[in-house]
Parts: C-alpha cells; sequence; structure tokens
C-alpha cells in the first residue's frame, strides 16, 4: 500500500499545506505527517474525508501503481484483505434464545422429576426435584452471562 506516498503527492498537487488538511479533516498537522510518514493510516472515515478534500476516489489514496513485490508472486497491491466478523446477536435475539432455552430445559426438568417419581418414589422424586432445579438455575445463569458477554 502507498498511501503515504499518493496522499503527499495528491495534497501537493492541491496546493495544501499539511495544516490545512488537517484542520479540514479534524485531526492535528502532526497527525498528517504522520499519515504521509507511513507511520500511522487514518481511520476509514477520515481517509474518506481526505479523499473528498484531495477530490479524489479513496482507491487513488490506497492503491500503488504498480505491483508491491514483497507481498509474493501471487498478490499485488490491490489485494484486499478483509478481516470478517461474526455478526453480533442483538438484544432481542438474546432474550428470545435464552427464553427457548429456560422452556425447553423447564420441560426437561419436568419430565426428569415426573419419571423419578414414578419410577422411584415420592423421596427420589424430592431428591431428583433438588438436584435438577439447582442444574436448570446454574444453566440459565451461565447462558445470560454468556449471551452477555457477546
Amino acid at each position: 500500500m502507498n498511501f503515504s506516498k499518493n496522499l503527499r503527492e495528491l495534497r501537493a498537487k492541491h496546493g495544501l499545506t499539511q495544516e490545512v488538511l488537517a484542520d479540514k479533516i479534524g485531526v492535528s498537522r502532526q497527525m498528517i505527517a504522520r499519515y504521509e510518514s507511513g507511520e500511522n493510516y487514518p481511520e476509514m472515515d477520515k481517509a474518506v474525508l481526505i479523499a473528498q478534500v484531495l477530490n479524489c476516489k479513496l482507491d487513488d489514496l490506497v492503491n500503488s501503481k504498480e505491483p508491491v513485490e514483497s507481498f509474493g508472486p501471487h498478490l499485488t497491491a490491490q489485494t484486499v484483505s478483509v478481516k470478517l466478523e461474526k455478526p453480533k446477536l442483538s438484544v432481542r435475539d438474546k432474550v428470545i434464545y435464552i427464553s427457548l432455552w429456560c422452556a425447553v430445559s423447564l420441560m426437561v426438568f419436568g419430565s426428569l422429576i415426573a419419571s423419578a417419581g414414578i419410577m422411584f418414589g415420592e423421596q427420589a422424586s424430592s431428591a431428583a426435584g433438588s438436584f435438577f432445579g439447582a442444574l436448570m438455575i446454574a444453566s440459565w445463569c451461565i447462558i445470560a452471562i454468556i449471551y452477555k458477554a457477546k
């Protein structure tokens, strides 16, 4: 990527100083100097503003005119790397998911208690109820914590 060189050339071509360009996009002159030295790269919104101020396409700022050999024989400067992120669940989706999980676990819990009562009598049913009730509450808490973190 030849962003720093392209920025320097386009800024000079438009007769803008680093300070004027910095004022127009809302950063310091030192930040423009860092962009031009290759020390820093702008966030996407700042890069778009720079392209607007310099009356050019974002592609004119980012891409170099010739292939870059250091990337390897099968890649060029036009190769774009994209970081894919998993979509985050909305609060509504989290509530629906947790509610469904709780409903299913209640059904499982009820069937286990009923089967324990039928098979082993009332005392086993009470013990199974305590054990599976605690297990169900713990699973609800774990699910809530996991989806709160995402």
